[in-house]
């Protein structure tokens, strides 16, 4: 029986038998874990061929219905895929190690195809005399010198610059590479450097993590690379594999490793991973869909639902940040083929109708659409690629539900593509931001229409 400390632990040989069989029990633990809770919320299957392949991205969008996945358990599969790869990354590091090997073998675990053949390669390694190095001793609080804290920000703000130029300026993708692999390869970097000469605690390590973090967003923001709002919204996704990684690296000098430069020709590994992310099918569009009860008949909705007059300012915080907002709408024509112009702040959504069964439904694809924001740095606007493709919205309808009394149900519905990874994590906020921008133009479509039947 192997506990949760002795899988996180640096400490202690494994050899390839052992490797093997903890590996493939942790393995179908996690398949049943994830096959349970799937089936119970969707009632469908997770194939173990889809389960399996290398490719994060791949093997949720392989999954039935992966977008419709609630926020929590979302959220949820993030916290345990990474909290798996830890684990992972240990326990090879350590069977590497067991070998004769480097610990940096563990590594391995973050890089897709390359993963299989190392835990095939070390499970065929036997076990040498050297299995096991000595951890290194001490406490020492020096690393946290400013020096040192700049020094690690200005590096990886020039990593992340070379790797932003390459992943998105020529991939044209936001994805795992960027928002995870890079995070948790320079964490390692990290937490290898802060404890090589003295061992930290676990708390200073991850401290330690996050303090380069906050140096890089403000190295990235005095730059103009990107934006406060787009910054504060991948903090948390980019410190949590920032932390993993710094304790993977506690990990390793525990293990004796050493040549800090070998893990260095891991960066070659994160194009291809993100080439291979950025040529993954299209995911299904999200359908997001609002609802609001309203004191009118559904004639009076419904000629406020198809065109309606300027909104008042917007009160919501959201909005405050720069993310676009409704304004109003007006239309050209009536019926099918008419077409809508939803004014947003940042420009206008162009909707031709394509059902028009008044008054009950109102259906629209969309032609064409603004920025997503207007992104705001430390000197002024900035421009990032991905205000302009990473989030499209690409149908919606309106539906209205007569009810007793005069009373109408309105439903409002989008549908909308994201093109950034994790999509688990990255959808929190692009169905936060739906529902908002459904909440505003509901609740003033609800504020006219009661006005007029009055």
């Amino acid at each position: 029986m192997v506990t949760l400390r002795q899988l996180v632990s640096p400490k202690g040989q494994v050899p390839r038998a052992r490797y093997l069989r903890v590996g493939l029990s942790l393995f179908l633990f996690k398949y049943v874990v994830d096959l349970v809770v799937y089936r119970g919320l969707f009632g469908d299957w997770w194939g173990p061929l889809d389960y399996l392949s290398p490719l994060y991205s791949q093997r949720m969008a392989s999954a039935p219905d992966a977008l419709d996945l609630p926020i929590a358990y979302a959220a949820f599969l993030l916290l345990w895929n990474l909290i798996f790869a830890w684990i992972g990354a240990n326990w090879t590091a350590r069977r590497a190690v067991d070998a004769g090997e480097t610990p940096w073998w563990g590594l391995m675990i973050f890089v897709p195809f390359l993963n299989y053949l190392a835990i095939g390669v070390l499970a065929l390694m036997p076990s040498t005399p050297k299995g096991e190095a000595p951890p290194v001793p001490g406490g020492s609080a020096a690393a946290f010198q400013l020096p040192v804290l700049l020094v690690w920000g200005m590096t990886f703000f020039l990593a992340m610059a070379c790797l932003y130029w390459t992943i998105v300026e020529m991939n044209e993708h936001y994805g795992i590479a960027l928002f995870l692999s890079f995070p948790v390869l320079f964490g390692v970097l990290i937490g290898y450097s802060l404890n090589a000469r003295e061992f930290q605690s676990v708390g200073r390590t991850v401290g330690f993590s996050l303090l380069c973090a906050v140096a890089a967003s403000v190295i990235l923001l005095s730059a103009s690379l990107e934006g406060l709002v787009c910054i504060a919204m991948a903090f948390p996704v980019i410190s949590l594999g920032l932390m993993v990684g710094a304790l993977i690296g506690r990990s390793f000098v525990g293990m004796g490793a050493r040549r800090p430069l070998q893990p260095l020709g891991m960066l070659f590994a994160l194009p291809f991973i993100a080439w291979s992310d950025a040529n993954l099918p299209t995911s299904e569009a999200r359908q997001v869909t609002s609802s609001i009860e309203i004191d009118a008949p559904p004639e009076v909705v419904w000629e406020n639902v198809v065109s309606f007059p300027t909104l008042p300012d917007p009160t919501s915080w959201i909005f405050k940040t720069g993310i676009a907002y409704p304004i109003g709408a007006r239309i050209e024509g009536r019926g099918v083929g008419a077409v809508r112009r939803c004014e947003f702040s940042t420009g206008a959504f162009v909707e031709p109708i394509t059902v028009w069964d008044a008054p009950r439904h109102l259906a629209f694809d969309v032609l064409d659409q603004p920025e997503t924001m207007t992104e705001w740095g430390l000197f002024g606007p900035v421009h990032p690629p991905h205000l302009e493709s990473t989030f499209r919205s690409v149908r919606g309808e309106f539906r209205l539900v007569e009810l007793p009394g005069g009373r109408t149900r309105l439903e409002g519905s989008t549908w909308y593509e994201l093109d950034m990874a994790p999509e688990v994590y990255w959808r929190i906020w692009g169905d936060g931001v739906v529902q908002h921008i459904h909440g505003r133009v509901l609740g003033h479509i609800q504020a006219i229409s009661e006005a007029s039947s009055e």
